[in-house]
């Protein structure tokens, strides 16, 4: 019988860690997975360039960790899956100093 309750303590521990560990991935997950800005489909825009403007050329964009990763967009606060390859109407061209 001991051995039993050491079996359900052991699994019982088992299962809370998972859940803990799982709470940072389901925050990082909700930030992929949250709808997208309605300033999106208002601006336009789309995950290509369009005449050869992209929005890692535009003043508006934030980027991401890397050069390749998604960024944001100070027109679309709180959104984070802005690529660095897309376009939008409100597209300005970032001046180099």
């Amino acid at each position: 019988m001991k051995d039993l309750h050491v079996q359900n303590r052991r699994t019982a521990l088992k299962k809370m860690s998972l859940g803990l560990a799982s709470i940072p991935l389901l925050s990082i997950s909700k930030i992929s997975l949250a709808a997208p800005s309605p300033l999106r489909a208002a601006l336009g825009y789309q995950e290509k360039p369009k005449d050869g403007h992209k929005c890692s050329g535009c003043m508006h964009f934030v980027a991401g960790k890397t050069a390749k990763e998604n960024g944001g967009c100070k027109l679309m606060a709180g959104d984070a899956g802005i690529s660095p390859e897309g376009w939008c109407t409100a597209w300005v061209e970032l001046k180099k100093a």
